[in-house]
């Protein structure tokens, strides 16, 4: 999963998808703690800063080299910036357990045995409920397009694995696990780069 192979609109998808969504699901994501989102504005991410971010990172050290500075990103920044969860429940994205398989045929497509970003977002549009559904879809949409997007489209089954038990999600340490995957991201970016 590197950043730089990613689409780079998928994170302004995510936030014009949230102003299709209805009142009553606006207030089950304010309720389920992820209300600043909606404070969001859609940016498009510049790959050359990406590459950029890539360049002037320190992974021994966690921190990105901006002049003579080293600059960290810490969960502290994910909650000052986007408003995510600083405490909580690790979320353990090395654990390697299949999904519920129940759960995952739930979620895929029929004709493509996939989730992906694009059939989420779409079918969210058209839910009129704040379910269970309605949560493990936000919740994939926001972290396959905002917090942590994977190479493609596909929806990893790890991520899965996060929404089963949804009465944990407004528990979870988002703010780690977003920064967290940055990190690992921009790692595997230099590793492929100097390999």
């Amino acid at each position: 999963m590197a950043l730089e192979f990613m689409e780079v609109d998928r994170a302004a998808q995510f936030v014009l998808m949230l102003d299709g969504l209805k009142p009553e699901q606006r207030k089950k994501v304010s309720d389920l703690g992820f209300g600043c989102l909606f404070k969001l504005h859609p940016i498009l991410i510049s790959r050359l800063l990406i590459a950029t971010l890539s360049k002037v990172y320190q992974s021994d050290v966690q921190t990105f080299r901006i002049g003579e500075k080293n600059v960290s990103l810490t969960p502290w920044d994910a909650y000052c910036i986007m408003g995510l969860r600083d405490e909580g429940i690790h979320i353990d994205m090395f654990r390697r357990e299949a999904p519920n398989e129940a759960l995952f045929n739930q979620l895929e497509n029929p004709n493509t045995h996939n989730i992906s970003f694009h059939d989420l977002k779409s079918r969210i549009l058209n839910l009129g409920t704040t379910d269970e559904n309605f949560v493990r879809i936000f919740v994939l949409l926001m972290i396959a397009g905002l917090l942590a997007q994977p190479v493609d489209d596909r929806i990893p089954w790890e991520y899965v694995s996060i929404v089963e038990n949804v009465d944990l999600v407004s528990s979870y340490n988002w703010a780690e696990f977003t920064v967290s995957f940055l990190h690992r991201s921009i790692e595997e970016i230099n590793l492929q780069r100097f390999a």
